[in-house]
């Protein structure tokens, strides 16, 4: 198992003039990156995150997602598949929820 968290206080952007209020190129923050990693077996792994961004001086761009992944091979073939949920976060003026899904399976075109 491993865990992997991130601080984000300040996020640097090539966009915006240096001092606008409107689009800053600099957004002030106060966010958490959390990752944990789950591999039981070879060849299997399980993932959880979340992702907590609260930007002050931008708030329309706070948000808050959680979501799970797993991916694993079957012999030579393999199947990936998530979910996650993202809603508006701290003080976000816009009150927004989004689900995201994902199923992927492959298969060997020839042996």
């Amino acid at each position: 198992m491993s865990l992997d968290y991130g601080y984000i206080w300040n996020v640097n952007r090539i966009f915006g003039p240096k001092h606008s209020v409107a689009q800053p190129a600099r957004w002030d923050s106060d966010s958490h990156r959390l990752l944990a990693t789950v591999t039981p077996m070879q060849g299997h792994k399980f993932q959880a995150f979340a992702y907590l961004f609260d930007l002050e001086n931008a708030a329309a761009n706070s948000s808050s997602t959680y979501g799970v992944e797993y991916a694993g091979h079957a012999g030579i073939d393999s199947l990936a598949a998530a979910i996650a949920s993202q809603t508006d976060h701290k003080d976000n003026p816009i009150d927004y929820r989004a689900t995201y899904y994902k199923l992927e399976a492959g298969v060997p075109m020839c042996r």
